[in-house]
């Protein structure tokens, strides 16, 4: 069996900023492109179910730790926005009338959502992002396609070649880095390709890193790691443990199975190009409702006070929804 894992916001920009589209004065560049998209990669990798995971806001954990984690990010300036927005919510009407399954809570980021649908699918997983944090989930039984003019895909054979270390010292690597579109500090003067040097064959702990960093690196990560910023950029970017109740979420998801739905949206809309591409019944209406190893469980009681409740109120939460 095949999952692709998709990253729902990732693709919807992309959508955005690939297509310049609209009918009868209204945006429709992020329903078509994200529509297009689909057929494509059901159409090449013929895929036994696909899961779209959607983004639902930062959870305050990671606030904690890095205050300043995605605190900039505003749309005030971009006339744009209520359009997208608009669309978004067209999209998560539609899409499980077109055989996705769909995942979305409130205070779940959609990378969190992602690795845990990787965790728990049944057979093979092709996650699809262009969000390098994603990379971590690489394993033998899961791949990360990232999207472009030229696609790659990344698994355990290529993934050293490709990046410069294995994939389970990507979270140390990226919290060395930092990540600046995240607003997670690093190491000044780390970037990729210092931290795949940094990350050879024998260091894969933060006591190799210094052993192979010359004096004056070793300096800046010894400051980095003793602040305790290393520690919580760890944490923050870690997407192997359960902290926001993910796990709950996937198994919570919806997914209807395809129906003519999808065929009205597309004329509603103008997307004579995708009707006549192929048959809608034929592309989404093979694709099933993905199968999850039911090990779900609730994050350890520790995690309970990031959420600033009690441990009777978030298991509540939990099973309740947010």
């Amino acid at each position: 069996m095949l999952t692709l894992a998709i990253d729902g916001l990732n693709m919807c920009y992309r959508a955005r900023y690939a297509y310049d589209l609209s009918w009868n004065g209204r945006d429709t560049s992020v329903t078509y492109g994200v529509l297009r998209m689909l057929m494509a990669l059901v159409n090449t990798y013929k895929p036994d179910s696909v899961v779209f995971c959607w983004d639902g806001g930062t959870p305050n954990f990671r606030r904690r730790l890095v205050p300043t984690y995605k605190t900039s990010r505003h749309h005030d300036k971009d006339e744009g926005w209520e359009q997208f927005l608009a669309q978004l919510e067209e999209l998560e009407n539609m899409l499980p009338h077109a055989g996705v399954y769909q995942v979305k809570r409130r205070g779940i980021e959609a990378d969190d959502l992602i690795a845990a649908v990787a965790q728990m699918a049944v057979g093979d997983v092709i996650i699809v992002t262009n969000d390098k944090d994603l990379l971590q989930c690489v394993a033998k039984d899961v791949s990360v396609l990232r999207p472009g003019k030229k696609d790659v895909l990344y698994d355990l054979d290529n993934f050293k070649e490709l990046v410069g270390y294995t994939p389970n010292q990507h979270i140390l690597a990226k919290a060395l880095q930092g990540d600046s579109s995240d607003e997670i500090p690093g190491v000044m003067g780390i970037g990729p390709k210092t931290a795949a040097k940094l990350l050879g064959e024998a260091a894969n702990s933060l006591e190799g890193v210094l052993e192979a960093a010359s004096p004056r690196k070793r300096e800046k990560i010894t400051r980095f790691a003793e602040s305790g910023m290393l520690a919580n950029a760890i944490e923050v970017i870690d997407l192997g443990h359960d902290r926001t109740g993910a796990r709950q979420a996937v198994l919570d998801g919806w997914w209807r199975g395809y129906s003519k739905i999808v065929y009205k949206f597309c004329l509603e809309r103008g997307f004579s190009s995708i009707i006549e591409a192929g048959s809608l019944g034929a592309v989404f209406g093979a694709l099933g409702r993905p199968e999850f190893r039911d090990d779900c469980r609730i994050p350890r009681v520790w995690d309970y006070r990031r959420f600033d409740v009690t441990k009777e109120e978030f298991e509540r939460m939990y099973h309740n929804g947010w």
